[in-house]
Order: structure tokens, then sequence, then C-alpha cells
């Protein structure tokens, strides 16, 4: 919430990410940016894989948006992030084109 409160809306996902790297690791939370999410099909690992922006704790999936809202293919694809990797939980965090911060969470 800081960062939406003094960066407001319409910049480039990239910039709230990077400030939310910042926010994290002032506030001690453990994460790893730009994490690779390994795929399997039938037990083989698969070249294609999903990068997702923040898993925090090592088991909380974190995505940032900059659209004018959250909607069915964002939750689809944290959806598919929590499949691959077997977590529970991810949040979308959605610093919209409207001025307003949005926060989904999606449990497996």
């Amino acid at each position: 919430m800081r960062v939406h409160a003094e960066m407001g809306s319409r910049f480039l996902e990239a910039v709230y990410q990077e400030c939310m790297g910042i926010e994290l690791t002032e506030s001690r939370i453990p994460f790893q940016e730009q994490q690779e999410l390994g795929l399997t099909h039938r037990g083989h690992k698969l070249k294609k894989k999903y990068v997702a922006d923040f898993v925090c704790h090592g088991k909380i999936i974190v995505e940032w948006k900059c659209v004018d809202s959250i909607g069915r293919i964002e939750v689809a694809l944290a959806m598919n992030y929590l499949k691959a990797t077997g977590f529970r939980l991810a949040l979308i965090i959605n610093f919209s084109t409207k001025g307003e911060l949005q926060i989904e969470r999606v449990v497996l």
C-alpha cells in the first residue's frame, strides 16, 4: 500500500516490481524475484517455465499487474502457477490504470 500511495498508478509493472522489492527488503520479508517455476508432464520436466514476479516466504506467489481490473486471465495464470509449484496461495496485486489498488487472493 505504501508503494501505491507514493507512486500512484500508470507506471509499468516493472516499476512497481522494483519498488516492491525495496519494500519487502526493508520489511525483512523473505522473497525471490523473477522465480522460475518448472513444469512437468507425466514425470518429464518441460523446457518451458513460468516466471513468477515474486515468491515470498518460499510458498506465496505474488504477481504485480497494471491493468484496468483483475480478470479471469490473471486468476487463471495464478492458478497455473500454484498447480506448477504445489503452493496453495497466490496474491495478485493490481496497480490499476484507474488509480485504485486491487488485491485478489487465489487459493488452490
